[in-house]
């Protein structure tokens, strides 16, 4: 277990961090505020980043440089970067509902949506909607059926692309 404390004031982040920390660390960071993260990372972690449904909601990640095995004692089996990671602030569209939905891990699929479309509206239009127009919209989703009751943490990765891109196609 990844032990981090939490509300620490920070804007930057460097490190250089074990490998097999990088995904634990990134859904950390996902909850976090700050303006940068320099990592080091092995290469294909960084490749995995941009297809992250979730991570990818969350950053901008850009590769500056590569770094070689033999700046590393003892030298890994693995090719590694060093990476910038932006933070992407409130995302528009489909990013901002996998970053909506991933937030509220410990609600369940159909709570979730419900909070969403609610915030959604107030902060797009400055509409106030009720839970009976939010109902009616969840029924336009097409959305497994298995996957209402289902809390948000335990439903797959892929998921979270399903349903952000079905909740961005009825509110649009």
């Amino acid at each position: 277990k990844l032990k981090y404390p939490r509300g620490l004031r920070y804007n930057k982040i460097v490190s250089n961090i074990p490998f097999q920390l990088c995904e634990p660390l990134m859904r950390i960071l996902c909850e976090e505020k700050f303006d940068v993260a320099v990592l080091i990372v092995p290469l294909s972690f960084y490749f995995t980043l941009g297809k992250h449904p979730i991570f990818s909601a969350f950053f901008e990640a850009e590769k500056m440089m590569d770094v070689p095995k033999n700046a590393f004692f003892p030298a890994p089996k693995v090719k590694a970067v060093m990476i910038r990671l932006k933070r992407l602030e409130n995302g528009e569209g489909k990013h901002f509902f996998v970053q909506q939905l991933y937030l509220q891990r410990d609600k369940k699929l159909k709570n979730a949506l419900r909070e969403i479309i609610i915030d959604y509206y107030e902060l797009k239009w400055g509409r106030k909607v009720s839970k009976r127009e939010t109902r009616i919209k969840l029924q336009e989703l097409k959305v497994p059926l298995s996957w209402w009751e289902e809390k948000m943490e335990s439903l797959p990765v892929k998921s979270y692309s399903v349903v952000s891109e079905e909740i961005a196609k009825s509110i649009f």
